[in-house]
């Protein structure tokens, strides 16, 4: 909830709205915060569900995939 607050106030504190830079830094910070938090939780919580044999293999593959798939994406 907290990013999606931050998210939606950082797309009306831009330039061409009635906010101020500081305001687009602020937002973006406390959006970035809550967005890696759910990232901690995500890494931290995943790799339980599988057995210990399978988990180095899974999250390096899935790390793998996510960044190739970053790298093409654009």
């Amino acid at each position: 909830m907290g990013s999606a607050v931050c998210a939606y106030l950082y797309g009306h504190a831009g330039y061409g709205h009635a906010g101020s830079l500081t305001q687009l830094i602020a937002f973006g910070l406390g959006m970035q915060f809550f967005l890696f938090g759910i990232w901690s939780a995500l890494y931290a919580y995943t790799p339980e569900l599988y057995p210990t044999r399978a988990r180095a293999t899974g999250a390096g593959c899935a790390s793998a995939i996510g960044r190739v798939g970053a790298l093409i994406g654009p």
